[in-house]
C-alpha cells in the first residue's frame, strides 16, 4: 500500500490559502504570512508595498522595517494594523482585522 503525505499542492487553492510553497522561517511566520497577504498585500499594490507579497522570509520584513524582532510593539506591521482612528492606520476605512489574526502576527513578531 502507497500513502502519500503531500501537504501542499500548488495546483489548488492551497497556495492562496497558505502562501507560496517557498516560505521559510518560523512555524509562526508560515501562519502569519496569509493574514499578511489577504489584509495587507492584498491592497497595498503601490510600488512600495507590491513586493510584500514576496517577503517570504521573516528577515526580509525585518529588513524593510515592517516588524522589530521581538517587538511587535514597536513594530510597523503592528502599529498601522491597530486601527485606532488616527490616521493612516489598516485597513484604510474599514474595520480592524479580526482579533485572531491579529494575535497570529503579535505572536509572530513576540517569538523571533
Amino acid at each position: 500500500m502507497i500513502v502519500g503525505c503531500q501537504d501542499y499542492n500548488s495546483n489548488s487553492a492551497d497556495a492562496e490559502k497558505y502562501g507560496p510553497s517557498i516560505l521559510t522561517g518560523s512555524s509562526k511566520f508560515k501562519l502569519a504570512f496569509p493574514i499578511l497577504l489577504k489584509r495587507c498585500a492584498n491592497c497595498h499594490t503601490s510600488p512600495i508595498h507590491s513586493p510584500w507579497a514576496g517577503y517570504t522570509n521573516e528577515k526580509t520584513w525585518a529588513d524593510k522595517n515592517l516588524i522589530i524582532n521581538g517587538n511587535a510593539d514597536n513594530s510597523q506591521i503592528i502599529i498601522r494594523t491597530i486601527n485606532t482612528g488616527g490616521g493612516g492606520d489598516m485597513p484604510q476605512g474599514g474595520t480592524a482585522i479580526p482579533d485572531d489574526e491579529y494575535q497570529t502576527l503579535l505572536d509572530w513578531i513576540k517569538s523571533l
